[in-house]
C-alpha cells in the first residue's frame, strides 16, 4: 500500500496498458500480412510504428519501474 500513492507507479500502470493496446491493435491489424512482410525488402508503415510506439512505451515502463523506489510526487492524502 505504500506505493499506492506514487504519481511514478500510476505512470509506469499506463504505459503498460498502452503498450497493451498497442500488442493488441499490432496483432489485429498489420500483423496479418505478415506472409507479405516476407517478400517485401522494408517493413510496411504500421508495422515500423508498432515497433517504435513498444520500444518506446516498454522503455518507459523500465524507466518508471526504476524510479517507483523513490519518494518523488507521492501523495500522502492529506
Amino acid at each position: 500500500m505504500g506505493y499506492y500513492g506514487k504519481a511514478v507507479l500510476w505512470t509506469k500502470m499506463v504505459l503498460m496498458s498502452l503498450a497493451g493496446v498497442n500488442a493488441l491493435y499490432f496483432h489485429l491489424t498489420t500483423y496479418r500480412s505478415v506472409a507479405k512482410c516476407d517478400r517485401d525488402p522494408m517493413l510496411p508503415y504500421a508495422g515500423r510504428m508498432a515497433g517504435i510506439v513498444s520500444l518506446v512505451l516498454w522503455a518507459g515502463v523500465i524507466i518508471f519501474g526504476r524510479l517507483t523506489a523513490y519518494n518523488w510526487f507521492t501523495y500522502d492524502g492529506s
